[in-house]
């Protein structure tokens, strides 16, 4: 988890933040590393101990997060009124 955090924070900050109030580009740089870092070993992790069930579990996940986030898109999206 601590990976996505990572990235959905780069995504946040591009995304909802004025420039700035924007993380400046060395931070960005290192917290890009960080959740690179932390994803790596995850996969690691998980194939090591499940083997080539771990890799379907995480691209199981990674599918259901996908279409969870499809379906809240409602959170920010503007409304018409």
């Amino acid at each position: 988890m601590a990976g996505f955090f990572c990235f959905a924070n780069l995504w946040v900050d591009r995304r909802f933040l004025p420039l700035p109030l924007r993380a400046p580009a060395f931070l960005q740089a290192v917290n890009l590393a960080a959740g690179s870092a932390f994803l790596f070993t995850a996969v690691r992790a998980m194939a090591s101990y499940q083997g080539v069930w771990g890799y379907g579990f995480l691209v199981l996940l990674l599918a259901g997060c996908m279409l969870a986030a499809r379906k809240m898109r409602f959170l920010y999206e503007e409304s018409p009124t």
